[in-house]
């Protein structure tokens, strides 16, 4: 029953879905080897697994993923090119995932590999999110490979496992030529050097004689022992450009309409000049997406009118630009409403 629970799980079904979804598979396994047509007999010594129990499985296939992600990083055959990080906010709470980009040397392939989805930093500062990062993401996976060979070698003595050594999984696999990408903010370039710093601590701490091997080295040696380039991602950066042309783009506008401006009255009409503003107020009232719609807009209504009068149309869906990606959202949205 566990190995079917989280094989619902892996594919993505909810907590509450995994119960329904193996009474039917339990009523068409019974069909099909012909203990009952019916619906009501062919699962009836079947027991449901509660809620809370699956909810615990759920738990538990978080700790398979990040083993199985921490075995394939740390395998000698990987090539770390790069290590990515985002932080983002739920019901008041700081959270952050990391990921890695990884190059097999034997098949030459690449592949982008998340370590841990979503783990809590002390708190949002740039020390405490790149603290996490070493400490609960990859110290983290060090001890599951650590827990998984000991298991193995237990209940398999003496039988080759093929789990890597632990101490594959360090950050000084990024020194010497990796790069470290994030956003464009002030905090995550923050990030980037504590990060740079950290890879260049985990580098001396792996040499034999540690930091008496380190200062034996001369500074063009040491550079390019531990080159960590910092970059930042493409599309962050090109809305950022744009909202630059935003701003002045609402001075001009500003300037060449102000007596336009006061002609209306500001209590029926509110009218703003700020691109950013009328993409957020469109966002409001116009997205039907379930999972972001907006209390008091009207998505709902706006979906049965495309419906209703369009139904072969294309409609494109508005991003909510006030939920945290403000800058990226804009850009999508402005394309809908142009349109």
């Amino acid at each position: 029953m566990r190995k079917a629970i989280i094989q619902l799980l892996g594919i993505g079904l909810t907590p509450a879905q995994v119960g329904p979804a193996m009474c039917v598979g339990q009523m068409m396994g019974a069909r099909g080897a012909g203990e009952g047509a019916g619906a009501e007999g062919a699962g009836s010594d079947f027991t449901v697994p509660g809620d809370r129990f699956i909810r615990a499985m759920r738990n538990e296939l978080r700790i398979v993923v990040e083993a199985l992600a921490a075995r394939v990083a740390a395998d000698p055959d990987m090539l770390w090119q790069q290590i990515g990080f985002d932080g983002t906010g739920k019901d008041g709470k700081d959270f952050i995932t990391a990921n890695i980009k990884i190059k097999s040397e034997s098949t030459g392939k690449s592949r982008t590999l998340c370590l841990r989805g979503a783990f809590m930093p002390e708190d949002k500062s740039a020390q405490k999110e790149a603290e996490a990062i070493r400490d609960r993401c990859i110290a983290n996976g060090r001890r599951l490979l650590l827990r998984w060979r000991q298991v193995h070698e237990v209940m398999f003595p003496g039988e080759d496992h093929g789990i890597p050594d632990p101490e594959g999984l360090r950050l000084s696999r990024l020194a010497g030529g990796s790069s470290v990408i994030s956003d464009g903010c002030n905090q995550a370039l923050k990030m980037q050097s504590i990060m740079a710093e950290m890879i260049t601590a985990s580098y001396i701490d792996s040499l034999p004689g540690k930091q008496a091997d380190w200062d034996g080295l001369s500074e063009e040696e040491k550079e390019d022992a531990v080159r960590v380039y910092k970059v930042t991602c493409q599309n962050h950066l090109r809305n950022t450009m744009l909202r630059h042309g935003i701003k002045e783009e609402e001075k001009v506008l500003n300037d060449r309409l102000a007596d336009v401006l006061k002609e209306f009255s500001v209590g029926d009409i509110r009218t703003t000049l700020d691109t950013e503003g009328i993409v957020r107020a469109a966002a409001k009232e116009f997205l039907f997406s379930a999972s972001s719609m907006y209390a008091k807009g009207r998505g709902a209504s706006f979906l049965a009118w495309c419906i209703a009068k369009h139904p072969k149309s294309m409609v494109y869906v508005l991003q909510r630009a006030d939920l945290g990606s403000r800058l990226d959202s804009s850009t999508e949205s402005a394309l809908a409403l142009y349109t």
